[in-house]
């Protein structure tokens, strides 16, 4: 099937009007219908992700969220939330490998320095 964008932005922009008015359940849904009709509209990848994490469904963000970072390794927000849900998974090695390559694709981002520096005092690592 060819990818219809425009159904697609529809969805999207739909999914984040839900959102906005934290109708979570909803916007889930129509970012996952924005991705039926576009697989790679990146915003809905990353905004599913979001949602899912929110409403705790976490291994599902997980693999959305990996989705996302594939697409857009450029993006700090990819690695700040898959990080954030792996660590509600209790998957701190993972976490911790995914600030670090944050880390190391956009040095400048302090939010991924924190988030990393939280995780390794958490650890008892401080000193990293």
């Amino acid at each position: 099937m060819e990818p219809d964008l425009q159904k697609a932005e529809e969805y999207f922009e739909s999914g984040m009007i839900l959102l906005d008015s934290g109708k979570l359940d909803a916007a889930a849904e129509e970012f996952r219908s924005a991705l039926e009709f576009n697989p790679e509209h990146y915003g809905s990848i990353l905004q599913r992700g979001l949602v899912l994490a929110r409403l705790e469904q976490f291994d599902e963000a997980v693999t959305v969220l990996q989705m996302a970072l594939k697409k857009r390794w450029d993006q700090k927000e990819g690695y700040l939330h898959l990080g954030a849900a792996l660590l509600q998974l209790e998957r701190n090695q993972e976490a911790e490998e995914m600030l670090r390559q944050g880390v190391g694709a956009l040095p400048e981002c302090a939010e991924l320095h924190f988030d990393l520096g939280f995780l390794y005092l958490g650890q008892k690592r401080a000193a990293e």
